[in-house]
């Protein structure tokens, strides 16, 4: 009787909202009707789809939980947006074989959506009652169909994505569902992109990163020299150079320097050192990929390590015992060390020592990608598996009730101090699997969730090489990239191994110069497929630059040197240290542009 009696409230309430919504108003706005209603679509000018959802859930899960799952999420979803649910809950080794079935089976989509069994003659309250009512038992449909799916591997996503089986998305993103972009971190965001095109919506996570490099001064040694730390931070300047020597020749007991190290903001594509991208500052995206050994400050780098191991001016391996004292440490650290102790201190035997901040972590694609929700290029609704999708990305009861399921019969709130408290395993499912984890019940009752995420975001640089995918138009330009390629690897592996370093360097040139890899300026473009690949890196960087936010303790760490970063620029002041003629042109080449773009607030 009381199920006789809330299905009569929810018919009349249903007519109401359908005769407001035909009369031009909208639905009731979050603070106004409860988050089951926000961007509730008008449901009176529109037809009714059924969708067909594959997820991965863990072994525990029952099919009658699912059930449970499924009819809870389709009283939110038909009322408000016409749309019925099938919800394919898979354990992982059943789960790619039955979507790979279900996308072969549709290769060729439907004219039309499928529809559940039983309701092809219901009209929009019949089919509510049906719903909230009569469906007891899992829901059939009444054609093969596959709408959204869930891929938890990056590799497998370009799989599909470049075998033509996921729908691109850059249209729905740009307008229906363009609130996404204040729910997706931009960095996870940029990481689901495949050249220019999104194919999935992926998970909102803490990323996971690399470490921190510093260098640790013995800050009693640069005064008694005559330095300051801002004269001494790159590796193959003259400065540096001079500053290791005098140490060599004046403090016999300390070594000047623990270890070489490489170049601020250098990332290899594809992690190998052929084709490389350089960052001119924490906050300034790197403009442009150049072949490793045509850029001049890392061949400059390449040159001073052998020049300083013969000079011994650091130790090779077990030439310094542990109680080695160093001029300039270097150190790693996966954290961002802030506390004044950290950035200052005094040794048991009293030196002074000071740490400035070299590097910092920049996300990978494996950092930045989890998990995403795709829609099958076959879907007949595209448009609505999208807008779906994008619910459970940014409507908190939609997203809890995919993750935990059903209050009271998965799970319940402690009213004493809101904390999720699970009663069975019978619905069972990665956080990372249901989208994103920003709007759910942290897992494990973490109160600090949202805010670790957001340190860790925060704390660290996206890659600029995230997206990046030199797909060549022709079969010649994929040659001549391979055939650059072959050349870097060789001549870094050639150096490696103890080879002349100026040899191969210039024999590496005068290849890559045959092949017209070449431009006419410091600051102009390669021509051909080099120019191709500069562009391309460019373009990818200028969209995950678009939104990029970086922590104010990375921006402020090195201030206390005379190193200021204001807007996209790097300004040390009284820095009277020489500068390569190359770096000083790429960075006035770019600053105009990074000015500009800094006055833009991030959306």
């Amino acid at each position: 009787m009381k199920l006789n009696r809330l299905l009569s409230i929810i018919l009349a309430l249903l007519m109401v909202v359908s005769t407001i919504a035909f009369s031009g108003c909208s639905v009731a706005s979050d603070e106004e009707g409860g988050e089951a209603a926000e961007g509730a679509t008008n449901t009176s000018t529109r037809g009714i789809v059924t969708l067909n959802m594959y997820i991965i859930t863990n072994e525990t899960t029952t099919a009658d939980s699912a059930n449970k799952v499924q009819k809870e999420i389709n009283k939110i979803l038909l009322p408000n947006y016409k749309t019925i649910l099938k919800l394919n809950c898979l354990t992982e080794d059943e789960y790619w074989k039955t979507v790979d079935d279900m996308l072969e089976k549709t290769e060729v989509p439907s004219m039309t959506s499928a529809t559940v069994k039983g309701t092809e003659k219901m009209d929009f309250p019949q089919m509510i009652e049906y719903l909230y009512k009569d469906s007891t038992t899992d829901i059939e449909l009444t054609q093969d169909q596959i709408d959204i799916f869930v891929i938890n591997d990056y590799d497998k996503y370009t799989e599909y994505a470049e075998d033509g089986k996921l729908k691109g998305l850059n249209e729905y993103i740009a307008y229906d569902s363009k609130k996404l972009s204040s729910y997706i971190y931009p960095t996870i965001m940029t990481a689901a992109k495949i050249g220019n095109e999104t194919y999935g919506i992926p998970t909102n996570i803490g990323m996971e990163h690399g470490e921190y490099t510093y260098l640790v001064y013995n800050a009693d040694l640069l005064e008694q020299h005559g330095y300051e730390v801002k004269q001494v931070t790159e590796f193959s300047k003259n400065n540096f150079a001079n500053y290791l020597k005098a140490v060599k020749e004046n403090n016999p007991e300390v070594w000047p320097l623990s270890e070489p190290f490489g170049v601020a903001g250098l990332e290899f594509y594809n992690d190998e050192p052929a084709f490389m991208t350089r960052a001119i500052q924490f906050n300034y995206p790197a403009n442009g990929c150049t072949p490793a050994l045509l850029e001049q400050e890392y061949t400059n780098n390449l040159l001073k390590r052998v020049e300083y191991k013969e000079l011994g001016y650091y130790p090779g391996e077990g030439e310094a015992d542990e109680n080695a004292k160093y001029a300039i440490r270097v150190e790693k650290s996966h954290e961002l060390l802030t506390d004044e102790s950290d950035k200052k201190w005094v040794d048991e035997d009293g030196t002074t020592y000071v740490r400035y901040l070299f590097d910092i972590p920049r996300v990978s694609i494996e950092d930045a990608f989890t998990s995403a929700m795709c829609v099958s290029a076959t879907s007949p609704v595209p448009e609505r598996a999208m807008e779906i999708v994008t619910l459970f990305q940014t409507n908190s009861e939609l997203a809890n009730l995919l993750q935990y399921g059903v209050e009271n019969v998965h799970y319940q709130i402690d009213e004493r101090d809101g904390t999720l408290v699970m009663l069975d395993d019978t619905y069972s499912m990665n956080n990372i699997i249901t989208g994103n984890t920003y709007i759910k019940y942290p897992e494990n009752n973490d109160a600090t969730y949202f805010d670790r995420c957001r340190e860790m975001n925060l704390g660290a640089a996206p890659s600029w090489l995230i997206g990046v995918n030199y797909d060549f138009e022709s079969a010649n330009d994929r040659t001549q990239y391979e055939t650059a390629r072959v050349i870097l690897l060789g001549a870094q592996a050639q150096i490696d191994a103890g080879a002349d370093v100026k040899e191969v360097i210039a024999v590496a040139t005068a290849e890559l110069v045959n092949l017209g890899c070449v431009r006419e300026s410091a600051v102009s473009d390669y021509g051909g497929i080099f120019g191709t690949i500069q562009s391309t890196q460019r373009n990818q960087a200028a969209v995950v630059d678009k939104n990029f936010e970086i922590s104010d303790d990375i921006l402020e760490y090195n201030e206390v040197y005379g190193i200021v970063i204001k807007g996209s620029r790097v300004v040390a002041e009284e820095n009277d240290e020489e500068t390569d003629g190359e770096e000083t042109e790429q960075a006035e080449d770019g600053g105009e542009e990074a000015e500009a773009e800094a006055e833009t607030p991030a959306e």
